[in-house]
C-alpha cells in the first residue's frame, strides 16, 4: 500500500471517529497497542489470532505493562462472557479500504468476531 492510500485510509477512518496509528516496522506495534492500551485504561484486553508472532509480542508488552491477556485459546464454555469482560480487542484485518475507512475482517471462528465487536475497544491491526 502507498503513502498516498496510507493516508486516505487514515483521513476517512478518522472522519468516522477511529483514531490510527502507523507503525513504522512491527517492532513498533506492541509499544504503539500498549500506549493506546493505557490511554482507555485497559485492565484486560483480549487478542484473537494475530500473524508473525504479533499476538506473542503485543501478549508480553501487555503483560509487562499490567494488563491482564486474554488469547487463543478460548474456553468456549465461557464464551461470550469471557471476551465480553474484557475492556479492548484485537484483531487482524485482512486488508483496509482507504475510500470507505474500513478494516475488513476474515472471521472463521466465532471467538475471533466477538473479540472485534464485544470489546467497548477495538484495535484492528494490519499490515500495508
Amino acid at each position: 500500500m502507498s503513502a498516498e492510500l496510507i493516508d486516505a485510509f487514515v483521513v476517512k477512518y478518522e472522519s468516522l471517529s477511529g483514531i490510527a496509528h502507523v507503525a513504522n516496522d512491527a517492532d513498533a506495534v506492541a509499544p504503539i497497542v500498549v500506549e493506546v492500551l493505557k490511554g482507555v485504561d485497559c485492565k484486560r484486553v483480549v487478542l484473537a489470532e494475530l500473524p508473525d508472532g504479533l499476538d506473542d509480542v503485543i501478549g508480553a508488552a501487555c503483560v509487562a505493562a499490567g494488563i491482564q491477556v486474554l488469547q487463543p485459546p478460548f474456553d468456549n464454555h465461557e464464551l461470550p462472557h469471557s471476551i465480553d469482560a474484557v475492556d479492548v480487542g484485537i484483531s487482524w484485518a485482512g486488508f483496509a479500504v482507504a475510500e470507505s475507512g474500513s478494516l475488513v475482517e476474515f472471521a472463521l471462528d466465532d471467538a475471533v468476531r466477538l473479540v472485534s465487536t464485544l470489546p467497548r475497544v477495538h484495535i484492528g491491526i494490519f499490515k500495508e
